[in-house]
């Protein structure tokens, strides 16, 4: 929804109109960057800022055949083969005396996180 600022003084308005170019220039160079991507079997879910306010999602696409993730505690690898997807995972402190455990959740999803084991 746009705001009238005819009301601001002149050096608002300019400053304000300056921002919306930029901003509509930076959207225009992201559109154009994800739309020359060449698609792959690896992909991420990203949000982007919509032209008349809110978010969209985006797929940007990484090139290559394996991907890693560390997050909390844990590092997780992912590699496409001839005869299907491997999945690898563990704790990224090694020395810890836990690693990483599955937990599932619904459907078919699942839940890896760090565990620390009693000796």
């Amino acid at each position: 929804m746009p705001y009238d600022t005819s009301i601001l003084p002149k050096w608002a308005q300019e400053h304000i109109h300056n921002l919306e170019l930029e901003r509509n220039g930076a959207m225009r160079q992201l559109k154009e960057f994800n739309d020359g991507q060449t698609e792959a079997p690896i992909s991420q879910l990203v949000t982007v800022p919509k032209k008349g306010g809110g978010t969209d999602s985006m797929r940007r696409y990484v090139q290559g055949h394996n991907l890693s993730v560390s997050w909390e505690g844990v590092e997780l690898d992912l590699w496409l083969a001839e005869d299907g997807v491997r999945i690898t995972f563990g704790s990224k402190d090694r020395r810890l005396s836990g690693g990483a455990a599955l937990f599932p959740q619904s459907g078919n999803a699942i839940l890896i996180r760090e565990v620390e084991y009693d000796r």
